[in-house]
Order: C-alpha cells, then sequence, then structure tokens
C-alpha cells in the first residue's frame, strides 16, 4: 500500500534533526522587531541585557550560556534529552525577554527592541516536540521556566496549595531530575514536612493512607538513614537505586492524593454553596 502525504509527513519523530532545526531557528532567526522594521535575533537582544538575567552566573553571553548546557548534558548521547534542555532554555529565555519588556520597555535604548515577538514557528515546533513528549512549561517565579511531565493529577493538586509547595510538586516531574534519587529525597523531606503538622487530620481521615505514608516516609531512607545505624533497615538497604526510585515515585503518588484528600472541604465548599443556595436538600 502507498502511503499518503499525511503518513510520511507524520513519520517517526527524528530528535536529533529536530534538535539542530530548533537551535538554526533559533540563533540565526531574525525573531524580535523593533521599530523601523528592524529585526533582531534572540542572542543579540538578550547579550544586551544578560547583566539583569540572575541565572547567568558569570556567563557572559548566550553562546557560553549555551556552550555550559552542552558540556554538562554531554550533548549528542541523548537526543531527546537534548531537545528538552534545549526548549526549557529558549523558554526560560524567552520569559526573561518578556519579563524585560514589561518592566524595561522605552521608545529609546535596549528596550525598543521589544516591539514585538516573531517567533510563532520556532514556538511552535517547541509546543510540538513537548506534546510528543507530554512535558509542559511550568513558570515558577518571574521568568523561571522548568519542563514538567503532563501529568493531570501532579497539576490539580498543585493548584489547590501554596506556591512554595506547588513548585516541589511540579519539581518532582522535571525532566531533569527524572533518575535522580538525591533530588527527588530532598522534594519528598520538604513534602513530608508540609504533611507532617496535619499527619492527625489525615490520619483521622484515612488511616491506612497517613500509616503507609508516614511508613514509606520513615522507612526508606527518606526522612532518615535506613541503610546504617539505629535506623537502619534490613530491606532498604537491599534495594538498588532503580528500585529505591520506584518506591520513591509511589510515595510522590501518595503525597498527591494526601493532599488532595486534606483539601477535599475546600474543594466542595462551592458545590455546597451551590446546593444550600439554589438546589436545597435535591
Amino acid at each position: 500500500m502507498s502511503k499518503s502525504i499525511y503518513d510520511i509527513l507524520n513519520k517517526k519523530i527524528n530528535y536529533k534533526q529536530e534538535y539542530q532545526k530548533i537551535k538554526d531557528m533559533f540563533l540565526n532567526s531574525h525573531l524580535i522587531s523593533g521599530p523601523n522594521n528592524y529585526a533582531y535575533t534572540y542572542g543579540y537582544v538578550f547579550n544586551s541585557w544578560i547583566t539583569k538575567w540572575k541565572y547567568r552566573g558569570t556567563k557572559l553571553n548566550l553562546k557560553e550560556v549555551m556552550e555550559e548546557i552542552e558540556r554538562e548534558t554531554d550533548c549528542g548521547k541523548d537526543h531527546i534529552k537534548d531537545c528538552l534542555y534545549l526548549c526549557e532554555l529558549i523558554l526560560n529565555i524567552r520569559e526573561f525577554l518578556v519579563f524585560l519588556k514589561e518592566k524595561y520597555y522605552t521608545n529609546y535604548g535596549p528596550g525598543q527592541f521589544f516591539i514585538k515577538l516573531d517567533d510563532d514557528m520556532l514556538m511552535g515546533n517547541i509546543a510540538f516536540i513537548l506534546n510528543e513528549l507530554h512535558y509542559k512549561a511550568y513558570i515558577e517565579d518571574d521568568y523561571k521556566v522548568l519542563l514538567v511531565k503532563d501529568d493531570v493529577d501532579t497539576i490539580n493538586t498543585a493548584t489547590i496549595v501554596n506556591d512554595n509547595i506547588a513548585d516541589l510538586i511540579m519539581e518532582y516531574n522535571d525532566f531533569k531530575i527524572a533518575e535522580n534519587i538525591g533530588e527527588k529525597k530532598k522534594i519528598l523531606i520538604e513534602l513530608s514536612n508540609y504533611l507532617e503538622p496535619k499527619r492527625q487530620e489525615l490520619k483521622s481521615k484515612n488511616s491506612k493512607l497517613e500509616s503507609n505514608l508516614f511508613m514509606a516516609f520513615n522507612k526508606l531512607n527518606i526522612r532518615h538513614n535506613n541503610l546504617e545505624g539505629k535506623e537502619k533497615e534490613e530491606y532498604t538497604t537491599k534495594l538498588n537505586d532503580n528500585e529505591l526510585l520506584k518506591w520513591y515515585d509511589k510515595t510522590y503518588n501518595l503525597i498527591l492524593i494526601a493532599i488532595r484528600l486534606l483539601e477535599l472541604n475546600n474543594i466542595l465548599e462551592p458545590f455546597e454553596k451551590l446546593r444550600k443556595e439554589f438546589f436545597g436538600s435535591k
């Protein structure tokens, strides 16, 4: 059977090619319009404002930023991860420029560059890649963007807690720490500290959930050193990194359930109000 043009166009994605395509657009295309029909590259504008980018460290320009990221991530060994790192960098820089446009825009000086971002094609390609890989952009503060797994439970839970806890919930699904036990452990500790004062309330709502969740906190080398010393647990010492990582992910999922259960009354409140005001006891 011959292939249609749609079969040909929608063949399996070559992430190596997509990486290069996005990189070329980002570095070489004049995507930022200024007055008098002038157009600028992302790099030209970013380099003009890099001293105000709080994440630059000692980097002097976009070239140094990209070289550092490519060096640290072993660029070229995992093309999917390369694409995600590049997309996250571009989205961070774009959010930074949007932040500058809103804060510093003038008709003179560097601010004049920010008339319009003509980057629909670049953003469209990035959105396509993220959609295919089931990731989405999450903005933490000002212009810090993370790429996290597009998971309904995670997103819904993050919307019902304060910003600090929401950030932790989203950060756990950051693609950069997908296999990083140490970073995931740090987040689980922070979330366990958030739940500790609510432990009795959680127990009154679901004692099995409370018991198993805090067992995980205390026995799976999260809050205590369960590999040696007085808190040592034989089962935990026999787990390899992959097995422990799976338990951490399961613990994280229990945390999401616990938070939603604790917030259930707040979630139900508008429905109870609706019933009382309009539907009575129906």
